[in-house]
């Protein structure tokens, strides 16, 4: 049996894996999406039930329409405690939409 071709296949895969490996490494710098930690802060004051009583799927999305304007009530969340809606309200006052406006739950 002849070693030189088994090498210089597995010479081939290592050098074509190393490559794709380094191309995967500078698109995963280049191609990142950066989470948006208002979204996280309102869902953690939040129930989290994700019972879908307030018309949205879950939490996460009542915290996007939060920052998008088309939720001007923070008892818009049927199971919310009265503190958790306080805790809310003054956060939501010292952010910004994404229009960047201030919010104002009620």
């Amino acid at each position: 049996m002849d070693w030189s071709n088994v090498l210089i296949a597995g010479g081939i895969i290592l050098a074509i894996s190393l490559i794709l490996g380094v191309c995967l490494a500078v698109a995963n710098k280049y191609f990142e999406v950066e989470d948006d930690d208002r979204i996280e802060n309102l869902e953690a004051m939040l129930p989290n039930y994700n019972c879908g009583a307030c018309g949205y799927v879950g939490c996460e999305a009542l915290a996007k329409a939060i920052l998008s304007g088309e939720v001007t009530s923070a008892k818009a969340c049927k199971v919310i405690t009265e503190d958790n809606a306080k805790k809310l309200r003054e956060y939501c006052e010292s952010i910004k939409n994404d229009k960047g406006e201030p919010i104002d739950l009620k």
